[in-house]
């Protein structure tokens, strides 16, 4: 297993370079990058390796999207970060698309489809401390489809009872991808939570693995992610409700390109400043962690005060 990179690397240093470290990975020059590129990528960042084509600062947006931090492995682009805005236009849209026909076979199958997608990127992504069996992924997988379907039907049958249904609807999809998130990722990442995590002093030396900084990564990923889905799922839809009955009214070919465009816009913009809300390589306070952490002595003879780990996205 490699080791550990720096507790906290300088692109992560603030909240406004951790935005543009994201946006850097979803930009669409990233999203078209080839196998080629990102196999150079790696040899650049990780191997020393010069080539007059490939920029240090272009090997680190394609790493940073592309590679896991800890295997080095290389995540397969539909599950990559710089993915997030393909896969959601397509996910998204239908789930949004589905919940407002309000038929309930397309709103089941929506959520498959987004659920299927999401345990797959949750896995790729994963933290490599607690590694998740079949049988854990399988678990993930088969609980966060029943909450989203459970959670989008039953949002429905309040629509159809309800004189603001449009406004359920538009609600519909988010409240289910939330529910479901937090149940998949919290399976799919129970080692992390049960077994822990490991991390790290100022100079990168391991301390070991500890619990309260597994939850706490679990925590920051449930929250940036919800935090992700909210406008997206919400915002492009009322946009496109208003545009249908004002300056679109005449044009009903319009509608959906027009919803689609507000979406890929939408996703674009808000990622970034949702998913760089905090450090993926952050750290804790040392007084808050377990008692055996609080004696740790550095390289340099001080009593370490933070510990650093990767929390995964």
């Amino acid at each position: 297993m490699p080791s550990m990179p720096p507790p906290i690397p300088d692109p992560e240093a603030t909240y406004l370079l951790r935005c543009w470290r994201i946006y850097s990975m979803i930009k669409p020059d990233t999203v078209l990058a080839s196998p080629a590129s990102i196999a150079l990528a790696k040899a650049v960042k990780y191997e020393g390796a010069k080539d007059a084509s490939m920029s240090t600062a272009r090997a680190d947006e394609l790493c940073s999207s592309y590679v896991h931090s800890q295997s080095l492995q290389t995540i397969p682009h539909p599950l990559a970060v710089s993915w997030i805005l393909p896969m959601n236009i397509v996910l998204g849209g239908g789930m949004v698309q589905a919940s407002l026909t309000g038929s309930l076979p397309l709103i089941a199958l929506s959520q498959v489809g987004n659920q299927t997608y999401n345990v797959l990127h949750f896995y790729a992504n994963r933290n490599y401390t607690g590694d998740s069996d079949l049988s854990t992924v399988a678990a993930s997988y088969a609980a966060a489809v029943a909450f989203s379907i459970g959670g989008a039907m039953g949002i429905e049958k309040l629509a159809r009872a309800s004189k603001h249904a449009a406004r359920l609807r538009y609600v519909g999809p988010f409240a289910a991808v939330s529910l479901a998130t937090c149940v998949n990722m919290g399976l799919m990442r129970q080692a992390e939570i049960l077994e822990g995590v490991k991390v790290a002093d100022e100079f990168g030396d391991s301390m070991g693995v500890s619990k309260v900084a597994g939850r706490t990564g679990i925590g920051m990923c449930v929250f940036s992610r919800m935090a992700t889905a909210l406008v997206p799922m919400i915002l492009p839809t009322i946009a496109t409700e208003h545009a249908k009955v004002t300056w679109l009214k005449k044009l009903p070919r319009a509608h959906t390109p027009f919803y689609f465009a507000a979406l890929a816009v939408t996703i674009q913009l808000w990622t970034p400043p949702s998913l760089g809300l905090f450090r993926q390589h952050t750290h804790l306070a040392v007084e808050g962690m377990e008692p055996e952490f609080g004696s740790w002595k550095q390289k340099d003879g001080t009593v370490a005060t933070k510990a650093y780990f990767n929390r995964g996205m």
